[in-house]
């Protein structure tokens, strides 16, 4: 849809939230708008830009160092866990629009 973007979860409660009502299931990689534009470890969201690495996520662990250039997240356990994989690999996706303000 035009305007929607890959999601960007922002808290654990958000994921939670999305997770409960959706239906996506434990150990289900979601695809985040979370990629590295370089192919260096520096990550960006593709809708809000700006810098971004693994070592400071908003909640949960970072996975393996695989030096992928796309990044997916899934609830393992009672922890969130997020990945870099190669943006070629199927995930399941959830897609969100920005918020705007009515006058």
């Amino acid at each position: 849809m035009k305007g929607a973007y890959l999601w960007k979860p922002n808290t654990a409660a958000e994921a939670i939230a999305v997770k409960s009502t959706t239906g996506f299931r434990d150990n289900l990689e979601i695809w985040t708008g979370l990629y590295s534009p370089t192919s260096d470890e520096n990550f960006e969201f593709v809708d809000a830009g700006g810098a971004f690495t693994l070592d400071t996520l908003p909640f949960g662990l970072r996975d393996t160092i695989d030096n992928d250039d796309c990044v997916e997240f899934q609830l393992r356990g009672n922890h969130w866990s997020w990945d870099d994989d190669p943006c070629r690999w199927t995930h399941h996706y959830m897609c969100e629009f920005p918020m705007k303000t009515c006058p």
